[in-house]
This record gives C-alpha cells, structure tokens and sequence, in this order.
C-alpha cells in the first residue's frame, strides 16, 4: 500500500464568481444572466434501508440500501444585478419555472472569461429566499436566487470550457 498522496491541485474547485444563465420557456427568450460571489449546492440522496433478522438473536440488521429519492439545488448569493433578479422573477415574492439553467463556476484569477466547472442544461425554478436582500450598509444592494433542478435527472459538470456570457 503506497502512502503517497494523490492530492491533485488541478482537481481543485475554487471559485471566483459563479455565473448561472436562466433561459425563460417561451418563444424566443432572452437569457438572464446572474453573478454571485458564493454558490452553495445540496445534493440530497435518500435512500431506504432493507434489514433482515440475523441467525442468532432474530435482531433486524441493515443488509441493504436503496436509494429512493434525490434533490438538487443551489443558493447563489451577493448578486449585485438586483434589478435584473426583480425583472426575472416579475417580482420579489415570485418565481420563475418552466426554463433551462446553466451554472459556471469561474478559473480564480482568470480575466479572459475561462471557467472552471460548467454544469449541464438543466430544467428548473428559480425563486427568492426568504430574507435574502440587502439594501443597507456603503455597498451595492444585493440578493440572493435559489435554483431547483426539475429536469427529472442529475445535474452533471465538465471543466476546461470558455464563459459564454
């Protein structure tokens, strides 16, 4: 057994700013572009465990796992395009669903538009958390949209491609 690390630094996802493109249902949409300084993912699995009595005391043990459901979703917070959130959802207290999503993950540093991660086209909503502006302070004002996968399948990432937006 070799105690040499295998930590790859190329392998390492650190991001800059996260870039996610909304695509509204429709008749020729017109994307939404949204930038955030912080992205939180959830990725939930549930799953249901199969047990069975073992030999000698009849206890039931777990002998088996079987995932029944999973959930995604991201938060991508400090968007300073707060005009531009307000516009896509039509409001702050409404949502948007129906369209495609895509979430870049930007290469720290890089100026020419490189990203690091890029997700693929997903359906899904997009809302408002609760509380989640911030209109106070010497700063621009700023909020928050959380995006739910409704495609019906996992999201999946590639790395090494070129920002669009």
């Amino acid at each position: 057994m070799s105690l040499i690390s295998t930590f790859d630094p190329t392998k390492k996802v650190l991001g800059r700013w996260a870039h996610f493109v909304y695509t509204p249902a429709g008749v020729a949409p017109t994307p939404v572009n949204l930038r955030g300084r912080l992205c939180n993912m959830t990725a939930d699995l549930k799953t249901l465990l199969s047990k069975s009595p073992d030999d000698a005391e009849g206890v039931l043990r777990a002998d088996d796992e079987f995932p029944l459901e999973a959930d995604e979703s991201f938060t991508l917070a400090d968007i300073e395009e707060f005009e531009t959130v307000v516009a896509a959802l039509g409001g702050l207290t409404k949502m948007a669903k129906g369209g495609t999503g895509i979430l870049y993950i930007r290469q720290p540093g890089d100026a020419t538009g490189k990203i690091r991660l890029a997700s693929s086209s997903f359906k899904c909503s997009m809302k408002k958390p609760t509380g989640a502006v911030k209109l106070a302070g010497e700063d621009f004002a700023k909020t928050s949209v959380e995006i739910v996968n409704l495609s019906g399948a996992e999201i999946t990432f590639t790395s090494a491609a070129t920002l669009p937006v």
